[in-house]
């Protein structure tokens, strides 16, 4: 009934003129403040009679979202060695990667964004379960060793406030990077590099367009309309011989389950 309810609507907004309507998107919080918010705001740009509304919501819950109508979009997230396989009933729509790195206290000076000489200091992980911290247990064994693991962290804002007390090294994405405290050194991992993939999630219509509406917010959340390069965030990272400067991203000035 859902779906057949969605093919008639996108039905009508196809012959109408302009794009309208509202769009419910769900995302987890890196990818809400990073992607959807100015995906949405060029979206309404374009469209002035388009609604977006971008709610927070973690990988799991987001999906029962999506499949009872409650949202029209999610964006989810994928990362390497943890597969999240979608139900038939649902399309994947890839939207960016997102590159892990290599946060360490400015005083270690761990430099080198070699999982490999890190085997001996304490590490701050995600929650059991999570897939954030199966990708990190994934990374340091094809690094050769297993982490010791000292402090647990469902935020990665936390995460780097650990980091900053100098508590422990971590792996986390770019696009949770945006927000770096006084302390903490970033640098791209490098050896094994890993990533997480992000992509945005619709209903399947089963060969029956989307709705314009959502056409449009997907159109500036894939391909053409996400990041180019010069607005990825960018990091500057410490020189080796530096002692008083801190790593910190700047961002480009455009405004698993659980780990954000």
């Amino acid at each position: 009934m859902l779906g057949a309810g969605e093919q008639a609507v996108a039905g009508l907004a196809a012959i109408r003129h302009g794009v309208s309507g509202t769009v419910r998107v769900g995302a987890f919080a890196s990818a809400a403040g990073a992607l959807v918010a100015p995906a949405a705001a060029r979206a309404r740009a374009k469209h002035p009679e388009l609604d977006v509304r971008v709610i927070e919501a973690e990988d799991q819950q987001s999906r029962l979202d999506l499949r009872s109508g409650t949202l029209d979009v999610v964006v989810l997230q994928e990362y390497d060695h943890v597969p999240a396989p979608l139900v038939d009933d649902l399309d994947r729509h890839p939207v960016t990667t997102d590159p892990m790195h290599l946060i360490t206290p400015v005083g270690w000076r761990r430099r080198t964004g070699r999982l490999s000489e890190l085997r001996d200091v304490p590490w701050i992980a995600s929650a059991e379960h999570t897939p954030c911290l199966r990708s990190t247990l994934h990374a340091c064994r094809l690094a050769g060793f297993e982490p010791d693991i000292r402090h647990r962290s469902i935020d990665f804002a936390l995460t780097l406030d650990l980091v900053a007390a100098g508590l422990g090294a971590a792996l986390v994405p770019e696009l949770a990077l945006r927000h770096v405290p006084p302390g903490v050194h970033v640098e791209p991992l490098v050896e094994p590099v890993t990533e997480r993939r992000i992509f945005a999630v619709t209903r399947a219509l089963g060969g029956t367009p989307q709705r314009p509406a959502v056409d449009a917010l997907l159109t500036e959340l894939s391909g053409a309309g996400a990041l180019s390069e010069d607005e990825r965030v960018e990091l500057v990272i410490m020189p080796a011989a530096s002692s008083d400067r801190v790593a910190n991203p700047i961002s480009s000035g455009t405004p698993a389950d659980w780990h954000r």
